[in-house]
């Protein structure tokens, strides 16, 4: 019936206002490490319990590199993970730029101010669009024909390197003759054939993905302040790092014994990352652990009274989804359930509004904020 639709709509309207009059805090500089810290560690904290000091000052170190000082909200692509599997949480560490699971083709394995070329195609000679007949006749015509493809390779290199290229990066095949004169000419030959990847190394590097293999212009071309092959355990991987404040890229690379504790460290890094984002939307702090929904219990089964249609039903059901919530609380913390919600419930009404479940004492209630 409409009447339970308007009761939730009402409930839900009710519950927003609420919730401003009690906010016990409000972070006001995103680029503040010590206000952002604590937010974070409390979302991290909820997958990952062992690692999560260290872990929520890695997320945090990354975000303020990503954040630009001019953006308000967030984009939580520019924080991204790699997974590294060997040793433990601890290990993990933050790059400014990104940071790619993948091999260096050549022998040139640093180079430092890299101008860099992406090619979304082969790094080769382009082929006919239809298929031709070559007829040869003897050992000199076909030498002359091998000559002329190794001259017209030759030649595109030595284009790229005229123009300032050093790092050439392609999300398909590589001929052996175009990487041997790139190593002949000192420039780095990576491939990258995730496309998602490859888009997020044109934006950090403000380069332009060309569809065929020609000579780019400038502005065509991005830049980075590194680019470098590190070995992390017996992974390799390819750094683009940048050195401005601004570069608005980040990296996590999580450690861990086994694929199932980098799985949840990743997902503990994605709560902390999504949390930085929402405090760029809104930076207003409530109550946890059970208070804030046991305040908005109390305070919405005070409205329902007032209410005299239907509506009413509804709103004390809202208010019974409350109560569940501090329940899975108390039930997962090994508490007497009933005894937490009655003890929660008789602060409330005396307005104790920041009363919530403690679980670090004998205690079973406490001032969260």
């Amino acid at each position: 019936p409409y009447e339970i639709i308007d009761g939730y709509n009402l409930s839900l309207k009710k519950a927003c206002e609420i919730l401003h009059s009690h906010v016990c805090s409000e972070i006001k500089d995103l680029h503040n490490i010590d206000q952002v810290s604590e937010p974070i560690k409390s979302a991290i904290t909820t997958k990952q319990t062992m690692y999560s000091d260290h872990i929520s000052k890695l997320v945090t170190k990354a975000c303020l590199m990503a954040q630009p000082l001019q953006d308000k909200v967030f984009n939580v692509e520019n924080v991204r993970t790699v997974k590294i599997l060997g040793g433990s949480g601890a290990l993990s560490e933050v790059s400014r730029g990104l940071v790619i699971k993948t091999e260096v083709q050549g022998t040139v394995l640093e180079v430092k101010n890299a101008k860099i070329v992406v090619y979304n195609t082969d790094f080769d000679l382009m082929n006919t669009e239809t298929k031709g007949t070559v007829l040869l006749n003897t050992a000199n015509e076909l030498l002359s024909f091998t000559k002329g493809e190794e001259s017209a390779i030759k030649q595109v290199v030595s284009d790229l390197k005229a123009v300032g290229c050093n790092v050439v990066i392609c999300s398909g095949k590589i001929a052996d003759q175009a990487l041997d004169y790139s190593n002949r000419e000192g420039i780095m030959v990576i491939r990258v054939t995730s496309k998602f990847e490859l888009q997020r190394l044109c934006r950090a590097t403000m380069s332009v993905s060309l569809a065929t293999m020609v000579i780019p212009n400038p502005e065509q071309m991005g830049h980075c302040d590194n680019v470098y092959v590190k070995e992390i355990g017996d992974t390799n991987v390819v750094v683009f790092e940048q050195e401005r404040e601004d570069s608005g890229f980040a990296t996590i690379i999580i450690r861990g014994s086994s694929e199932n504790v980098l799985d949840d460290i990743d997902r503990a890094v994605d709560d902390g990352v999504n949390c930085y984002k929402s405090l760029s939307i809104d930076g207003c702090l409530i109550p946890g652990a059970g208070a804030i929904e046991m305040a908005l219990c109390t305070e919405l089964e005070q409205f329902s009274s007032e209410c005299t249609g239907l509506e009413s039903h509804a709103i004390s059901k809202f208010c019974d989804a409350l109560k569940d919530t501090v329940r899975c609380i108390a039930e997962n913390n090994g508490l007497k359930v009933n005894e937490v919600l009655s003890k929660l419930y008789g602060d409330h009404t005396a307005g104790k509004s920041n009363m919530g479940i403690d679980i670090d004492s004998s205690s079973s209630t406490c001032d969260v904020t």
